[in-house]
């Protein structure tokens, strides 16, 4: 049988449903407290020429209830808005307790532990269908791919886990990710399909093969995010070609802050480690 792995994206259905326990709950206090002081008398409402009279009902007016004049109604208003409160409590009370009773049954966590607790003898004839964050976590870094190739020139710089790169910038990046167990991959191939326009004022659309800096992986969310850094943007034809490669990545559904991550430097402000901490840790760390 084909072992088919089943890829099951970070499950945020459980903390959600917790968040909006919370928030009913939050809900549900206020109105006990503006429920608290409200009048106990009824109101009825009678249509009347096209508009509404109001009546207050208690125990003196009996059911036929006494009229309410426009200059008390803020006594119809009061007691509208109780009926109107004491409703609503309801409604979301009933709305907590069905998702209390989802969350007390809802364990998605199984998915990956399931094949762990079955029988060793059955384990032996099955593989898993879905695996955990670690563990594509760490296929994704065994993926073996062609970067781009050095040439003579360049600085021999390594990382600390032995991997060459082209900039100390780069070092301090690779090295962070590291520390923080973030996956990554140095210089790793992507397509991009970039349109320019002729002489002629024609629109042609080609693809081409760039390779980023960084290719990271979010292990809690699976997500993949590039990491560009721009080290010479105090050059003015540095900052063009920047310029240009990045509307060449939103072209293709890069943006800043969400799959794609960008560091700068000048030669007179160079990139600090603390600056690649915070990124890492809000946008590669997050869950």
């Amino acid at each position: 049988m084909e072992n088919v792995l089943i890829h099951l994206s970070k499950d945020r259905v459980l903390s959600s449903l917790q968040k909006r326990v919370e928030e009913l709950d939050s809900a549900i206090r206020q109105l006990g407290i503006c429920l608290k002081n409200s009048p106990t008398e009824k109101l009825k409402v009678s249509p009347h020429n096209g508009t509404y009279q109001y009546y207050l009902i208690s125990s003196e007016t009996g059911k036929k209830g006494k009229f309410i004049s426009k200059k008390e109604w803020n006594i119809a208003e009061r007691i509208a808005q109780r009926d109107y409160d004491t409703k609503l409590l309801e409604q979301l009370i009933n709305q907590r307790t069905a998702l209390q009773t989802c969350i007390a049954t809802y364990h998605p966590e199984i998915a990956e532990t399931f094949w762990s607790e079955q029988h060793p003898g059955r384990q032996k004839l099955t593989q898993p269908r879905i695996i955990s964050d670690d563990e594509y976590a760490n296929e994704w870094q065994l993926k073996e791919f062609c970067g781009r190739p050095f040439d003579k020139t360049d600085h021999e710089l390594k990382t600390a886990r032995g991997e060459r790169v082209r900039s100390k910038s780069e070092v301090i990046i690779a090295n962070a990710l590291d520390h923080f167990n973030v996956p990554y991959r140095y210089e790793f191939p992507h397509k991009l399909k970039i349109t320019q326009q002729s002489i002629k004022g024609k629109y042609n659309s080609k693809r081409i093969n760039i390779f980023p800096d960084f290719t990271c992986l979010n292990k809690k969310t699976r997500k993949e995010i590039i990491w560009e850094h721009f080290g010479l943007i105090d050059d003015s034809s540095y900052a063009q070609t920047m310029a240009l490669k990045l509307e060449e990545y939103q072209q293709n559904g890069f943006f800043l802050g969400d799959n794609f991550i960008m560091t700068t430097e000048t030669s007179e402000h160079p990139l600090s480690y603390e600056t690649v901490e915070k990124l890492i840790r809000r946008y590669l760390c997050e869950s």
